[in-house]
């Protein structure tokens, strides 16, 4: 058992190990750790250096700073709570930043839900400053875009580049307790999807294997949901997040009494995996 003031390294080593769907021994084999050492550091009774951590990282092709990410003194929990998720405000207190992405994606895939007080929005945002090139081009550098890719989808005469709730498409369960919102581009689609899910009490999505090396990350919005796979079950409240691969059946299950809402960001290993 890890101690009270030590890191539970072992927790996270083992959940990302099997989020990346490698055994003891692939793992040993790729990092050149013996499968009683790795086995010792998951169980927390090995206190493992720093170099031979890296080449584990190295290994579950994480950064260092990457794999110690969110881990707390002695959690043990594959959940992370509304408190555990990190936020960023900005300055005059008006917008708040939840940084809901997994850590081994942040190279190349982040999302986040931005929370906005009444005027939380720039001058540019709200259509009442006219910005320079040169300022547009500090934007999109920022947001590391280029600007051609910035303005991409804007066409003159086209009154709006969003999407009404109206035009975003919606599918429901038979028995009408559960909708979903497909809010993914369709340009992603065979390597990353996102949905709102919407259940009524007692609202029911049971899922099928998304294929190998798919992952899916639950975000609780709002309500009470609980998450069934082969061997496990975990119980979100709201702001909680899970993280699970999809390579196996897999329920949600609202067991509230209001209704539920929950963001799903489902994505594929970008070399190895495919959806099904």
């Amino acid at each position: 058992m890890a101690k009270k003031n030590e890191l539970n390294i072992g927790s996270r080593l083992g959940d990302l190990r099997k989020r990346k769907q490698m055994t003891l021994d692939q793992l040993s084999s790729k990092s050149g750790v013996s499968k009683s050492i790795l086995s010792q550091i998951e169980r927390n009774i090995s206190n493992p250096t720093v170099s031979t951590m890296m080449r584990i990282a190295d290994a579950l092709e994480e950064t260092l700073s990457g794999f110690f990410m969110n881990i707390d003194e002695g959690k043990s929990s594959p959940i992370e709570t509304s408190k555990e998720t990190p936020n960023i405000s900005s300055k005059d207190g008006l917008c708040e930043l939840s940084i809901l992405g997994a850590g081994e994606t942040v190279s190349w895939l982040q999302w986040y839900v931005l929370t906005m007080k009444p005027k939380g929005l720039s001058q540019i945002e709200r259509n009442i400053s006219n910005p320079t090139v040169s300022t547009m081009m500090r934007i999109a550098d920022a947001l590391e875009e280029t600007l051609s890719g910035f303005f991409m989808n804007i066409d003159e005469g086209k009154s709006s580049p969003i999407e009404t709730s109206k035009e975003t498409p919606n599918i429901s369960s038979k028995d009408g307790l559960c909708e979903l919102s497909i809010l993914g581009a369709g340009e992603t689609v065979s390597w990353l999807q996102w949905y709102v899910l919407t259940m009524k009490p007692k609202g029911k999505l049971p899922s099928k294997s998304h294929g190998s090396n798919t992952f899916e990350n639950i975000t609780v919005i709002s309500g009470e949901v609980v998450v069934y796979l082969k061997k496990q079950s975990e119980t979100l409240k709201a702001g909680d997040t899970f993280r699970f691969p999809t390579n196996q059946e897999h329920t949600l299950m609202n067991k509230s009494k209001t209704i539920s809402k929950v963001l799903m960001v489902n994505y594929i290993d970008p070399i190895n995996g495919s959806f099904n």
